[in-house]
């Protein structure tokens, strides 16, 4: 009865400490995901800086900007933007 007792034991502390051992991998792999998930959202905010700094240069390059007073050949030319430009959506 002991040994039994001694065996049931003894398969009871292999069980908990293989769970132990298992929650610990299920631990470090989700410390891995979240790593490269820090990462890439850290990167992604990156590029997203480096896009509004561009914008910013645009929009302080530009400010100064004034369009040429409409005479004929600029309202051709929109006149064939606008009527090119579905055009040029499909063919992309």
């Amino acid at each position: 009865m002991l040994s039994q007792f001694t065996a049931l034991q003894t398969q009871l502390f292999e069980a908990e400490l293989q769970e132990i051992l298992h929650l610990q991998d299920a631990k470090l792999k989700i410390a891995c995901e979240v790593k490269s998930k820090d990462a890439a959202l850290l990167s992604f905010y990156k590029k997203l800086r480096d896009v509004e700094q561009v914008l910013d240069n645009l929009v302080d390059d530009y400010s100064d900007f004034t369009p040429p007073p409409p005479n004929e050949q600029n309202m051709k030319m929109v006149q064939m933007m606008i009527l090119c430009a579905p055009l040029r959506f499909h063919l992309n």
